[in-house]
């Protein structure tokens, strides 16, 4: 007997909808911006350009003189990837890889404003409450929470001099996102951060909670426009028009990373909405890039979301109603807790008071001071031991699985009423253990370590040249399943490493090999098998195939080319819906994994904008690197698509592959027409040996990313392969499917793959089996996949000994093609 070991997909795989928003035709889409990967270097000292674009509204916080604005810009913040982000080890942070402002890999021309000036952050976003910040929706998700954090202070000092430094008040971290529309009219993102926001100078905006902005009323707008230092721009800026009851439309001097920025009304200060999407940003000329120009009336305008959308999930810092919060919701024994109360009725007031009870019997009341920047805002802090209940000591007895409540009597809510607020946490008073670290990728100047905790916690990593000189960091999400990427690794170079591993309540636990610490050695050549397609790099890949080969080497893979005149798998099976920005879930059969960068994975997504990811779902349409390696993915066409238009996507399921087809799908045109040409085939192949086959038919986009992304963030050094330049995969014609016999797709016969079919001549027929390295089994058993390329005369699941002295033929043979009309679809090389 023998048995098959490769894996087949056997079997019906139901397809889930993912999240997904299409933007009406007439509007143009919202965009983050891409820093760019060549470093910022400080420009001589000298006379910065004028504008010769017309009126330029934006000004350096330091040119500000007008106290509200500085408040408002102070209040704003930048969203930076942690990549680009040190955390040092005295709390500090710092920008440590700013980009040049570059645009498609062009530079300013010259008199650009701000042309000499760093690019860090990707979007912006403000403060609305103590701990709240909001975004565009299209900016953050839940991913972001681990992957991005919130800095207050990313200006200007001076006309040469950018601030690049930050304390730890300045610094935040998303852990809830409390209200999201990703994409659409009403695009928006309230997130809750770490802790309350106390950053120099900020304070809430006012927002608007109803009716709206009317037409001619004059607004302003502060934010990282292209992910430059903050910028200020209030002038001849007034709303166009506001029917539309998610967004109204304004004349602002907006650009991609001003996606998030607050929009403040310039008679009242008070927060009308977010800026999303507008216009085109700028005009590419053939050595550099300048601003796009127009009328002060003329373009489309720069869309707001109104604050009406989100309000309802902010909080009203003037409301009657008391409103009291606790900094965390969860505290270790002997901590402090930061009790917070909003109530408008006693403003002025000066303190209040709350009582604060624990599930151990203990009863405290705590004074809270009122802050004399935010009047009717009070806060206060009680001390927690563990203990035996000593009520009225100021000191909270609570243990470890405690419920701590506060609790405000408010005479008189809004509606004249008395009124109980209350909230509470749990006490928490042991640490994570920490268990199965691994290094599961490992780059030139990139790592991934994953580990495991008992307990939710957040993952510390903290690495360096010796282990007794641990003196970088690098943080992840909080959860049990840890992975933590490190971006910026010197190539070549061993590092040490410790993991650590804090809770919400802050109990720490350290696993650091019982003092030996981890280590890895970075490789000295990496290959990232990615092409990014521009004006300077001409799509050359219509009517080619790449295969890439799984290989036990630093690049994870072997990669070839091959011309093509046809998809390898006919464009049928499952039709797939998704929306504009959309994407669907294909969960594998139960116990079948494809394995991806040294990963297992049970399900992956076919995304509407052209590739497949791993883990989640995506929505991403901008063909840029940094949105490319955000997650693991298989890019055939990473660019806007829009399958809802014209066109179809199938997902077909064979004895050893899945394939995923787009045919004649269009890009995005924003102008509602698409003509005939703007039409794109292309199909991605996932063979459960692990190889992954990339085809493409008529490409017409020119701005594509086509390629591998492991999911680790953006290499620090990454150079665009060339796809044409890959070797080619042999002198054979591969338009069609390989022999079932042949394992390893190399177009020959082994001796180990001639020998599997000898088994089954020798066994009472064959059946299907996913769990095998070919997709079948001798013997009985389920016969729901294609029958062995063998099994072609009579196809009657058996093989007999005329099938088999075929096989040997191309065992003795050079190599075998396919050749379409021959007994069995193959022909056999001389």
């Amino acid at each position: 007997m023998r048995y098959l070991m490769t894996l087949i997909l056997l079997g019906g795989a139901a397809l889930s909808a993912g999240a997904g928003g299409e933007l009406p035709a007439a509007q143009d889409k919202p965009e983050i911006t891409e820093i760019s990967s060549i470093p910022w270097v400080p420009p001589f000292p000298g006379p910065r350009p004028k504008v010769v674009y017309g009126e330029d509204d934006r000004i350096d916080l330091f040119q500000e003189t007008d106290t509200e604005k500085r408040t408002w810009a102070y209040s704003t913040c930048a969203l930076i990837d942690t990549s680009r982000l040190t955390q040092n080890m005295d709390g500090t942070w710092t920008i440590s890889a700013p980009g040049a402002y570059y645009r498609a890999g062009l530079p300013p021309c010259e008199g650009e404003p701000f042309g000499g000036q760093p690019t860090a952050s990707y979007c912006t976003g403000f403060m609305v409450g103590s701990d709240l910040i909001v975004t565009a929706g299209h900016c953050y998700n839940s991913y972001d929470l681990a992957s991005t954090r919130f800095i207050f202070g990313f200006y200007m000092v001076n006309e040469t001099t950018p601030r690049l430094s930050f304390q730890a008040d300045e610094v935040y971290r998303g852990i809830e996102i409390v209200s999201a529309m990703p994409t659409g009219s009403s695009d928006h993102c309230v997130v809750r951060v770490d802790r309350p926001i106390t950053a120099p100078g900020a304070r809430p905006f006012k927002l608007r909670r109803e009716g709206t902005i009317p037409p001619g009323d004059y607004v302003g707008v502060i934010g990282h426009p292209s992910g430059l230092p903050l910028k200020i721009a209030f002038g001849n800026t007034y709303v166009r028009s506001s029917t539309d009851p998610g967004f109204f439309v304004a004349n602002l001097d907006t650009y991609g990373g001003n996606s998030g920025s607050p929009v403040i009304n310039a008679a009242t200060g008070v927060l009308e909405g977010i800026l999303v999407r507008g216009d085109t940003d700028f005009i590419y000329q053939s050595t550099c890039f300048i601003s796009n120009v127009v009328p002060s009336d003329g373009g489309r305008g720069e869309d707001v979301t109104k604050a009406t959308v989100f309000a309802a999930s902010v909080p009203d810092v003037e409301s009657s109603t008391g409103v009291v919060s606790l900094d965390n919701g969860y505290y270790g024994c002997g901590s402090e807790i930061m009790i917070t109360l909003i109530d408008a009725d006693l403003s002025g007031m000066g303190l209040a008071a709350v009582v604060v009870e624990s599930s151990g019997g203990d009863t405290e009341s705590v004074a809270l001071a009122e802050d004399a920047n935010q009047p009717g805002r009070f806060t206060g802090v009680i001390t927690t031991t563990p203990g035996t209940a000593v009520p009225g000591s100021s000191v909270l007895e609570a243990g470890h699985g405690d419920v701590v409540a506060v609790i405000y009597t408010d005479e008189e809510d809004e509606n004249g009423d008395p009124a109980v607020a209350e909230a509470t946490a749990l006490m928490d008073c042991y640490s994570p253990v920490i268990g199965g670290v691994t290094v599961s990728f490992l780059g030139t100047t990139q790592a991934q370590i994953q580990f495991t905790t008992d307990e939710p916690a957040q993952g510390i990593l903290r690495y360096g040249s010796s282990c007794g000189n641990l003196t970088l960091q690098a943080s992840g999400a909080t959860t049990t399943a840890h992975s933590i990427s490190l971006n910026g690794l010197s190539p070549n170079t061993r590092y040490y490493f410790a993991v650590e591993a804090r809770d919400p309540a802050g109990n720490a636990g350290v696993n650091d090999n019982s003092g030996a610490c981890f280590d890895f050695m970075t490789y000295n050549e990496q290959n990232y098998f990615t092409e990014y397609f521009n004006t300077l790099n001409l799509v050359d890949i219509q009517y080619s195939q790449a295969t890439f080969l799984p290989v036990d080497d630093p690049n994870r893979y072997q990669a070839c080319k091959s011309a093509v005149s046809g998809l390898p798998v006919p464009a049928s099976g499952e039709a797939v819906f998704l929306e504009d920005d959309g994407y669907q879930e294909v969960p594998l059969p139960a116990g079948t994994t494809f394995n991806f960068y040294g990963l297992d994975y049970d399900r992956f997504f076919i995304g509407s904008n052209g590739y497949i990811t791993f883990g989640t779902g995506d929505a991403s349409y901008q063909a840029l690197p940094s949105q490319h390696f955000l997650l693991p993915r298989i890019s055939a066409m990473m660019c806007d698509l829009n399958p809802s238009l014209r066109g179809a996507v199938y997902v077909a399921r064979l004895s050893d592959r899945y394939a995923v087809t787009f045919v004649g799908v269009p890009v995005y045109d924003g102008t509602g027409l698409y003509p005939p040409e703007n039409s794109h085939t292309f199909q991605i192949e996932l063979f459960f040996s692990g190889i992954i086959r990339v085809t493409w038919l008529e490409i017409a986009a020119t701005r594509i990313i086509a390629g591998l992304s492991a999911g680790i963030g953006t290499p620090t050094v990454f150079t665009s392969v060339k796809i044409s330049h890959f070797s080619d995969c042999g002198d054979v014609p591969h338009d069609g499917d390989c022999h079932s016999a042949d394992i390893n797709l190399d177009w020959r016969i082994s001796l180990d793959e001639l020998l599997r079919v000898i088994q089954i001549f020798h066994s009472d027929g064959y059946s299907c089996n996913a769990s095998t390295e070919d997709g079948y089994q001798p013997g009985d058993g389920p016969r729901d996949c294609t029958p062995h390329d063998s099994d072609y005369n009579a196809r009657d699941w058996d093989v007999s000994l005329s099938e088999l002295l075929r096989l040997i033929q191309f065992y003795n043979a050079a190599g075998y093609r396919s050749e379409p009309g021959s007994e069995d679809g193959f022909q056999t090389l001389p």
